[in-house]
């Protein structure tokens, strides 16, 4: 069974990542994904984590595409990461 080294690493990761957002709380998830668990698929087993979408209900852009295509949100797409910054650092999280 070759995939379960990533069943284990999958499952490290679940653990760290519900323990940070139970220690942190409900603001964890203003800056993160929820995460539902592991889930079994054609390739082994994977971690199910939330889609980040818009407002509207269409799936986020990474941050360098959204730049890119819109350059006049620039300043905003950098408030957002110096809140992120902030967050983690007040937290002591490490990405």
């Amino acid at each position: 069974m070759p995939w379960l080294i990533d069943f284990w690493s999958n499952r490290e990761e679940a653990r760290v990542y519900r323990s940070t957002a139970l220690k942190v709380g409900e603001s964890f998830f203003k800056h993160a994904p929820r995460c539902f668990g592991i889930a079994m698929t054609n390739l082994g087993p994977g971690l199910v984590v939330e889609r980040i979408r818009n407002e509207d209900g269409s799936p986020s852009k990474p941050i360098d595409v959204f730049v890119k295509e819109s350059p006049q949100r620039t300043e905003h797409a950098l408030d957002l990461l110096r809140e992120l910054y902030d967050f983690l650092v007040n937290h002591k999280l490490v990405i």
